[in-house]
């Protein structure tokens, strides 16, 4: 097979040769759609410029950090992560560039500042599809993730031990003396969903405590559905004391919802989180919750995605996993009353 030219990438991206070599020695006067489709097809003929001139592109002080629709700053758990990671990259010496990924990440901001070399390292704030790890490997590119999911992807992560967390914010309840107790999760992340829910069974179980099915609502992925879910569980007739919620955003929805509908809480149902986030302290009543540290997981990433453009060796894995079990008692638990 022929190697691949100039001309034939002129060619593809319809435009005259010296369009392609300003783009491959990285001069001024290309708008960036140009340079980026020019680029895209040089990496899609794994064309290599004579001495790779590119390499002498100026080293970018720039790490992107991605959101997508679950991993977004809508999220108050992911935009208390934003904020730590943004004061955190000044002592590293980088700037924070926020990029959304959409429906493909190749389209993303920070996929074009890839192939363009304008980006030093990239944070995702969720796990990777297989097109996206395919592409990030082929850049050779550093990144990290925070709060994956996964087990054992193949990629630098800083995690949470859900389970554990899950496991403790149900077992206070028991304590407590609730043997009804629902659970309101994000059946959308599967794998952050088996964490969880594999934590409130462990407690259940270890209690001799059965659930019943009409107490286990699945489909909350924000404020909206995780007042749903907690709407659907009032629907029924008989009604658990205490709901363990896998993120404070569910609960505080969840006890917004209880709280319309005329409940009273903590006595006529307890609720309690996983987070520790700012609003959870503020909320009436304050939110009950296992704490994780954020600006632990926020500087770990940036620890790990600097060692990786210092060593210049993407591939190095690095991982992370946050235990938690710090219980933060507030007004929101208490013993359930009789009914």
């Amino acid at each position: 097979m022929a190697k691949p030219s100039i001309q034939k990438i002129a060619e593809m991206a319809n435009v005259s040769t010296t369009t392609v070599s300003y783009v491959i020695n990285n001069k001024a006067g290309i708008s960036p759609a140009t340079r980026d489709k020019i680029l895209r097809i040089m990496d899609e003929l794994n064309y290599t410029p004579v001495g790779d001139r590119r390499r002498h592109i100026p080293e970018s002080k720039h790490i992107f950090l991605v959101s997508d629709e679950y991993a977004s700053f809508g999220n108050l758990f992911y935009a208390a992560i934003f904020d730590i990671i943004s004061s955190a990259s000044a002592k590293f010496g980088y700037d924070i560039v926020v990029s959304n990924k959409t429906e493909s990440f190749q389209e993303s901001t920070a996929a074009a500042a890839i192939r363009n070399g304008m980006a030093a390292g990239v944070i995702f704030l969720h796990d990777l599809d297989a097109e996206m790890l395919v592409f990030l490997k082929n850049s050779h590119v550093p990144f990290v993730v925070i709060d994956g999911h996964r087990t054992d992807p193949g990629y630098s992560r800083v995690c949470f031990d859900y389970e554990l967390a899950t496991y403790t914010a149900t077992k206070h309840l028991i304590e407590l003396g609730h043997t009804k107790i629902g659970f309101i999760g994000e059946r959308a992340i599967p794998d952050f969903y088996t964490s969880t829910f594999n934590g409130f069974c462990r407690a259940l179980s270890e209690h001799h405590l059965t659930v019943h099915p009409s107490w286990l609502q699945a489909e909350a992925w924000d404020i909206d559905s995780a007042y749903q879910c907690m709407n659907n569980i009032l629907e029924f007739n008989e009604h658990p004391t205490g709901i363990v919620c896998s993120t404070d955003q569910f609960a505080l929805a969840g006890m917004h919802c209880a709280q319309k509908a005329g409940y009273q809480i903590p006595t006529d149902f307890s609720f309690i989180g996983i987070d520790d986030l700012n609003i959870s302290r503020v909320y009436f009543p304050a939110l009950t919750t296992v704490r994780i540290d954020q600006y632990e997981m926020a500087e770990r990433a940036m620890e790990f995605i600097t060692k990786q453009i210092s060593a210049k060796s993407p591939d190095i894995e690095q991982v992370y996993t946050l235990k938690s079990n710090k219980l933060i008692v507030r007004d929101s638990t208490c013993a359930p009353k009789e009914r």
